[in-house]
């Protein structure tokens, strides 16, 4: 004060009675220009007169030209604190191709090109969240909730790509020509980067349109109006978990099923993981062993059947095998075997069988059977359950189950005397020292 009669002068607006330079923004000396730093957050502060005391608030975005290209400066978050922070080429606001890949050198990765807030343009995009509410329509703020309903929603309303937040998404999606799936945003899809916002696409059961979580056939062909892409995901097989039928190969694990595509379909970016194949079906049973008797099938035992578990340790009925029939001798009744041995689930004796066959069936006094076999025994020292084998003749020399052959018959009795000579055999004479029988009879 110089009294003068006026207070401030140069400071103070004489006719409003309040600092409104920037330099003096509400009260002397509060410098505006030094709120924000025009190389950091890409603006300049300036004093903002509406409020009935002037403050310092920010200006502008700046622009600046590099390499012969103007770029302009935008605060997309609103927030001031950051100034403006992304920048664009100037007018820029439709060319944002969502990134395939980090870039090298001093390159910006997953960035906002047109400065809408997303990599990738909002008009062009659907969007998907795994963690989306019911009725979505594939909007930023109302995502759709699974991968398969943003493919369609990507074909039915022709947009560019579907954008895909972090989450786990547990879909086989079989891919239209065209689609392009872009993973590795946060929820609300404002900041993206594959490696911090993991998105996990994981297989389930295959079925008849889709066997993998990624399945793309005929796709991307050269001249295809539209590449085919699959960018910024973990891709999963599925654990398989159904056992298959006996004899059959256990269900496969296929992150990425791929058939016929082209060079315009693009699978960059991504981890695939091998999921868990399934569990190979039980051993078929082998085909039924043939008797020793030639011809015929009559000594053929029946298929054997599947293996079973009986936890009290007794065979079902259902499950048994009858023996093969009894061989037989038509010349000689009294020589006809005995019938093979049922399927049975013998107990292995120690005692009897140390190094020796453990038979099934002994022959009967006086016949000349062989002795009757088996495939296995089971031993009592493992329990009551038939789940555990034993070789017979364990433990010193392990002995094969097959059935023994017979013994040999007895020599047969002499055979009756012969008919005579025909008659007209009892003629002739010595040709050469030889008997030679007259070619006609004598008359009697």
């Amino acid at each position: 004060n110089n009294c003068d009669l006026r207070v401030d002068e140069g400071f103070l607006n004489q006719a409003t009675g309040r600092y409104e330079a920037a330099q003096h923004c509400g009260f002397c000396n509060n410098d505006c220009t030094k709120t924000f730093s025009p190389t950091i957050q890409h603006t300049t502060g300036v004093c903002d007169l509406a409020p009935m005391m002037p403050r310092c608030t920010m200006g502008p975005c700046l622009t600046e030209v590099v390499g012969g290209t103007t770029f302009e400066w935008v605060n997309v978050n609103g927030v001031q604190a950051d100034g403006c922070e992304c920048r664009r080429v100037q007018g820029n606001l439709t060319i944002d191709l969502p990134d395939r890949a980090p870039a090298s050198g001093a390159g910006a990765s997953w960035v906002d090109e047109n400065c809408d807030g997303i990599d990738g343009v909002l008009g062009d995009a659907i969007f998907v969240n795994a963690a989306a509410l019911p009725g979505g329509n594939g909007t930023r703020t109302l995502p759709l909730s699974t991968i398969t309903a943003g493919v369609a929603a990507q074909q039915a309303q022709n947009k560019r790509y579907v954008l895909v937040a972090q989450g786990l998404y547990r879909e086989n999606v079989r891919l239209f020509d065209g689609a392009q799936v872009f993973g590795g945003y946060s929820q609300d899809f404002l900041k993206r980067d594959p490696k911090l916002y993991t998105t996990t696409w994981e297989g389930v059961a295959p079925t008849a349109l889709a066997i993998a979580p990624v399945h793309g056939e005929s796709l991307g062909a050269v001249g295809a109006v539209r590449e085919t892409v699959v960018v910024g995901f973990v891709i999963s097989g599925w654990d398989a978990t159904v056992m298959a039928t006996p004899g059959a190969n256990g269900e496969a694990s296929i992150g990425v099923f791929l058939r016929d595509v082209g060079p315009r379909f693009v699978l960059q970016t991504n981890d695939v993981i091998a999921g868990r194949g399934g569990t190979g079906g039980r051993g078929s049973t082998g085909t039924q062993g043939f008797g020793r008797q030639a011809g015929g099938v009559t000594l053929n035992g029946l298929r054997g059947t599947n293996s079973a578990f009986f936890a009290n340790g007794t065979c079902s009925a259902l499950n048994n095998r009858n023996g093969g029939v009894a061989g037989t001798n038509a010349s000689c009744v009294g020589a006809n075997g005995t019938q093979g041995g049922n399927v049975v689930c013998p107990v292995y004796t120690f005692a009897g069988n140390q190094g020796v066959q453990q038979m099934y069936q002994a022959p009967l006094p006086g016949s000349r059977d062989g002795s009757g076999g088996f495939d296995w025994s089971f031993d009592n020292l493992s329990g009551n359950q038939c789940g555990h084998v034993t070789e017979s003749g364990f433990p010193t020399s392990i002995q094969q189950h097959d059935g023994q052959d017979g013994l040999q018959g007895g020599d047969g009795t002499g055979g009756i005397g012969g008919p005579g000579a025909a008659t007209r055999a009892r003629f002739g004479s010595f040709v050469a020292g030889r008997w030679v029988a007259a070619t006609i009879a004598a008359a009697p």
